[in-house]
């Protein structure tokens, strides 16, 4: 991946490899892919829950996201 990974104000270009995107699937480091961007939700608080972040870190989660979500979002 050649991507962004995004925070909530702030982002940093690099050139990433799935492998240690996965490596991020824990509460304590948790990014997802949507699209063509890492984001870093670690410390995001999900309305649903963080169940529902975790089953989805270290993934592309686009389709998941895309299924349940605004397309402005």
């Amino acid at each position: 991946y050649v991507t962004h990974i995004h925070t909530y104000a702030t982002y940093t270009m690099r050139v990433l490899k799935m492998s240690e995107i996965r490596s991020h699937c824990t509460s304590k480091s948790l990014w997802i892919v949507l699209g063509d961007k890492v984001w870093d939700l670690t410390s995001f608080a999900h309305p649903g829950g963080e169940k529902i972040l975790l089953r989805c870190g270290g993934k592309v989660a686009t389709d998941a996201f895309s299924k349940t979500h605004p397309k402005d979002l």
